[in-house]
C-alpha cells in the first residue's frame, strides 16, 4: 500500500459526519404571465416540480416547468379560469365560470379537455384537488343545495353527509381517495367535519367553538390542515389523528390560512394583518410559524403576498410583487448549498465534475429535467488537477430531493458537507445505487454497478429512466486540489423525471 492509499485508509477508517446546520433558505423563481395580463398567481407545485397556475385578465391556465409552459383557456361560454388540482404527470383539475358566476368543471390532459358533470342534475360545480388515480374532489350545487363530490374517471359520486346535516363540501383528497370535508346544518348553523370515500364517511364531529372548518389538503396518514372561524376570527389549522389545533402567527399577524402540507409535515399558507393590510407566506414546521419572506435567497426582489403549495421536496408557489405594478406566480426551491461540492476549491470556487446529458443543471437550484422516455447519460469528468484522468471516484444515487434536513458536514480532514448523506457518514434509507472505483467497501459502500476512473460515463440509457421520480446524484473525487488536499465532494445534480 502506498503512502496516499494508506492516508485515505486512515481517514475513511476515522472520518465522522455531523447534521446540517442552519435554516432552509430558498431560491427564487419568477414564473410567466401571458403577454400583456396584469397578475398570476401560483396554485399547486407537484412532486416533479411542475407549477399550475393562471394568468389574467386572459383567463389561461398555464402549466409550467423549467421554462416549458402548456396553456388552457376555460370551457366555451366562460369568461374565467381557476386551476385547483394537479397530478404527477402533469393532468390538472379546473374550474371556470362566466359573468353570471356560473361554475363548471374540467379535466386538462395534455391539449385535451374534460367536462364534468354536477352530482346535482342541472347544478352547477367547483372542482378541488386531484390524485394520481384521477379523482377529482369538489363541490356540486343547485340552488340552496350542495354536496361534496367526488369524481371517479369523471363520474360524480355525491358524499352525504351524517343524519340532519344535508349540506356538505370538500376540496381536498389524497392518494387513498380520502376527502375531509364539512357536513353542515344550515337551519341551526351547525356543522360536523366528515372524511369520506367513494363508500364511507367517518365522522369526526365538530369542533367547539369553530365554525366553517374548511380543510384544503390531506396527506397519506389522512391528517389535513385549512382555515376556520374561531373565536379570534379567522385561523389555520391542523387535524393530527382526529385532534384540532389552531396555529400560530408570526408576530404581527392576526388573520391566517393552511393551504397545503407535505409528507413531511411541512405546512404553508398565508397570513393578513387586519390592522396594516400587510400579507405574506407562512411555513409552520412542528407547528411552528416563519415568515417565508424572511427565508428567501439574498437579493430577492420579491414582496410575497401568499404561499399556496407545496410537495415533498419542499417547493413552494404562491402570488407575489416583483415589481410594484404586476403581480407574479412564483417558486420557492430550498437551497442546498452542499450540492456545489468542493473540487478544485484550492484554485477557486468549486469545480463542476459531475454531468447529466452534459449538464450539472441550473445555477441556482442544480436541477436537470428529463422525460422518463428521454435518453440519459451521467458522465463524471476529471478533476482540473488531474488533466491526464485515472480519476477514481464514489457516487451516489438517491431517490429524493436534498434539502437543509439532509445535509451532512463530513468533519474530520475537513471533506466538506454533502446534500445526501452517505455510506461514510450513516446509513441512508433513500440510497439506490452505487459506483465505486475508489475501493474501501466496508466504509464507502460495494458498487451495483461497474465504473472506470473519471473522465467516464458512468450510466448511458438511451431508453431513458423509464419512471417519473426525483432523484439526487452526488458523490467523492480523489483531488489534491481539494481543501483538504485528498479527497472531494463533487457537485450534485437533482434529475427531475416527468
Amino acid at each position: 500500500m502506498n503512502r496516499r492509499s494508506a492516508v485515505l485508509s486512515l481517514a475513511f477508517a476515522l472520518l465522522a459526519a455531523g447534521p446540517a446546520l442552519g435554516s432552509e433558505t430558498y431560491t427564487v423563481t419568477e414564473l410567466p404571465i401571458v403577454d400583456g395580463d396584469a397578475f398570476a398567481t401560483g396554485y399547486l407545485v407537484n412532486a416533479h416540480g411542475q407549477v399550475a397556475l393562471t394568468s389574467n385578465p386572459s383567463a389561461t391556465a398555464l402549466l409550467w416547468q423549467q421554462g416549458v409552459v402548456e396553456s388552457t383557456s376555460p370551457l366555451p361560454g366562460d369568461t374565467h379560469v381557476n386551476v385547483t388540482g394537479l397530478t404527477s404527470d402533469g393532468r390538472m383539475a379546473v374550474w371556470s365560470y362566466d359573468d353570471m358566476g356560473n361554475f363548471h368543471g374540467f379535466v386538462y390532459d395534455h391539449g385535451t379537455q374534460i367536462p364534468l358533470e354536477s352530482a346535482l342534475p342541472g347544478g352547477i360545480i367547483q372542482t378541488g384537488l386531484m390524485n394520481d388515480a384521477g379523482l377529482v374532489a369538489g363541490l356540486s350545487q343547485l340552488a340552496s343545495d350542495a354536496r361534496a363530490t367526488i369524481w371517479d374517471n369523471g363520474v360524480p359520486v355525491a358524499l352525504e353527509g351524517p343524519d340532519g346535516f344535508p349540506y356538505t363540501l370538500a376540496l381536498a383528497i389524497n392518494e387513498a381517495g380520502v376527502v375531509p370535508g364539512l357536513a353542515v346544518d344550515l337551519g341551526s348553523g351547525t356543522s360536523r367535519v366528515c372524511l369520506w370515500t367513494t363508500t364511507s364517511i367517518v365522522d369526526l364531529g365538530a369542533w367547539p367553538d369553530h365554525f366553517a372548518v374548511i380543510p384544503f389538503d390531506i396527506d397519506e396518514s389522512n391528517d389535513f390542515v385549512g382555515y376556520t372561524q374561531g373565536v379570534a376570527g379567522i385561523v389555520p389549522f391542523r387535524c393530527v389523528g382526529g385532534v384540532f389545533e389552531e396555529l400560530p402567527l408570526p408576530d404581527g399577524y392576526d388573520r391566517g390560512y393552511a393551504f397545503a402540507m407535505n409528507e413531511k409535515g411541512q405546512i404553508v399558507g398565508s397570513c393578513l394583518s387586519t390592522t396594516t393590510s400587510e400579507s405574506t407566506g407562512v411555513i409552520w414546521e412542528d407547528g411552528v410559524p416563519t415568515d417565508l419572506s424572511t427565508l428567501l435567497e439574498p437579493g430577492s426582489t420579491l414582496v410575497m403576498n401568499g404561499a399556496v403549495s407545496i410537495n415533498d421536496r419542499g417547493q413552494i408557489t404562491g402570488q407575489g410583487w416583483f415589481d410594484s405594478e404586476t403581480l407574479r406566480a412564483f417558486l420557492l426551491t430550498p437551497k442546498v448549498d452542499a450540492l456545489a461540492g468542493n473540487v478544485n476549491v484550492q484554485n477557486g470556487p468549486p469545480a463542476n465534475v459531475l454531468f447529466v446529458n452534459g449538464s450539472y443543471g441550473d445555477e441556482a437550484n442544480r436541477t436537470v429535467t428529463l422525460a422518463a422516455d428521454e435518453a440519459i447519460q451521467i458522465s463524471m469528468d476529471t478533476t482540473p488537477s488531474r488533466p491526464a484522468g485515472n480519476t477514481r471516484f464514489v457516487l451516489y444515487a438517491f431517490v429524493t430531493a436534498p434539502n437543509a434536513a439532509t445535509e451532512r458536514d463530513i468533519a474530520l480532514l475537513s471533506i466538506g458537507r454533502t446534500a445526501m448523506p452517505m455510506p461514510l457518514s450513516e446509513a441512508s434509507p433513500k440510497l439506490k445505487r452505487t459506483w465505486n472505483n475508489i475501493g474501501h467497501h466496508e466504509l464507502l459502500g460495494a458498487p451495483d454497478f461497474p465504473s472506470s476512473p473519471a473522465p467516464s460515463t458512468v450510466l448511458s440509457k438511451p431508453s431513458g429512466v423509464g419512471r417519473a421520480g426525483t432523484f439526487t446524484f452526488q458523490g467523492l473525487i480523489l483531488d489534491p486540489m481539494a481543501s483538504n488536499g485528498l479527497v472531494a465532494v463533487t457537485n450534485g445534480i437533482v434529475l427531475q423525471v416527468h
